[in-house]
């Protein structure tokens, strides 16, 4: 039992504690309604939304099981073992587990199984993958803390007197807390849906994991390697995001006094903001590898002195590996952002907008009619001569519309 408290492990436990209270807040709301309204929720057999509907087969096909047994399971062993690594901290002075620390672990270990309970009810598909986000984020949230107050632990003054029972136990919460994690990062968002008979992209349609991993197309890829002589009809449907005449209809309703740009960045200001904090956190992690680097050379100095440093070396090579890896990944999802999400739909949308135009403009040149001459002599050659001067103002009027259509795109 460790008589002395200590102050950093108390803030981050603390720290931890906030974030997965406020990412247990939606899961804990879902269980109040759930007992509020009683066991029955009504489903919708063919749920619908903005990106198209789903049908029998993709219902049928929309499976869950793998990834609730995975959720069950990990919670279960997480809470076993964080439990064993409390009480055991707490009644016996010869374990070099720290009390606060184990806790700290346990208590917030707690607070992710309403996550849980929450995704074993029925739900909407949105709203049940909205509580596996928020899962996920507090999983996360356990897992760094976890991480970081057991590396702490791990001094001279204590790996050298860890048994293996002591060992596994650390090591069985961190592999059930990142089990968890992938769990619900593996929770499909909802069946796959269809708009006149055809896909829609899955981008919106798969797991987060595959999201964030680019995953979602991976089907197409391989079908596009068999059939290299692919037609665009073949193609799923754009989401609703990126369709042209979703666009429009949005860009329509702007106020047309504003400045394009402000009605521009009106429209995509969360696209924007996201772009902004994918490059600030990109910048940010560029310094870790040089921040890693230095304390690796600094920690093979001390080592050169004669001083023990411990696991040093290893932590800040684990940095140093996360922060490439996650410097890499954002630097990509930046890259994506920035050309699927901002670049590609304002030019669709400005397409869009330039061809509605053009479908309003009035051929107003080749209104204008000469008069015909009063001659009776010579009135079959001017009508002649009339439909021939028509014919050249109409297909100069033609010429003209393209050419505006030109000079706005």
């Amino acid at each position: 039992m460790s008589p002395n408290i200590d102050p950093v492990a108390v803030s981050v436990g603390i720290a931890a504690a906030v974030l997965i209270l406020l990412a247990t807040l939606p899961a804990l709301n879902s269980i109040i309604q759930k007992l509020w309204h009683g066991s029955y929720t009504s489903l919708e057999s063919l749920p619908e939304d903005q990106d198209g509907e789903a049908t029998e087969e993709s219902i049928s096909s929309y499976s869950t099981t793998v990834q609730m047994t995975a959720i069950y399971t990990a919670s279960v062993v997480g809470l076993v073992a964080s439990t064993v690594k409390a009480v055991i901290s707490t009644t016996q002075d010869s374990v070099r587990y720290s009390e606060v620390e184990s806790w700290f672990q346990f208590g917030t270990f707690v607070l992710l199984l309403p996550h849980v309970m929450a995704l074993s009810f029925k739900h909407e598909y949105a709203s049940q993958f909205r509580i596996a986000s928020y899962a996920s984020l507090a999983s996360v949230a356990q897992f760094i803390m976890s991480g970081f107050l057991d590396v702490r632990l791990l001094t001279p003054a204590h790996y050298d007197n860890l048994t293996r029972f002591q060992v596994a136990i650390w090591i069985i919460q961190l592999v059930a807390t990142a089990c968890l994690l992938f769990a619900c990062l593996c929770l499909p968002r909802r069946p796959d849906v269809f708009i006149n008979d055809k896909v829609v992209d899955r981008q919106y349609t798969a797991s987060a994991l595959s999201r964030f991993t680019f995953a979602w197309p991976g089907h197409l890829v391989k079908y596009i390697i068999k059939n290299p002589s692919i037609d665009i009809h073949e193609l799923p449907r754009m989401e609703h995001y990126t369709r042209s005449e979703n666009l429009l209809a949005k860009f329509s309703e702007r106020s047309p006094a504003q400045a394009l740009w402000r009605q521009i960045f009106g429209l995509h200001y969360t696209t924007f903001a996201k772009h902004w904090i994918l490059t600030a956190t990109e910048a940010l992690l560029n310094f870790v590898p040089k921040v890693s680097m230095y304390f690796i050379l600094h920690s093979l100095e001390r080592k050169q002195e004669g001083e023990n440093i411990g696991i040093d070396n290893w932590i800040w090579t684990l940095i140093l590996a996360v922060g490439l890896i996650l410097s890499c990944w954002t630097g990509t999802w930046m890259r994506w952002v920035g050309d699927s999400q901002l670049a590609l739909r304002i030019e669709a949308q400005l397409c869009a907008a330039v061809f509605a135009k053009a479908m309003l403009k009035k051929d107003t040149r080749g209104a204008e009619k000469s008069t015909a001459d009063e001659d009776g002599d010579e009135e079959v050659d001017g009508n002649e001569e009339e439909v021939d001067k028509e014919d050249s103002e109409k297909k100069g009027t033609q010429q003209w519309i393209i050419n505006l259509m030109g000079i706005d795109a």
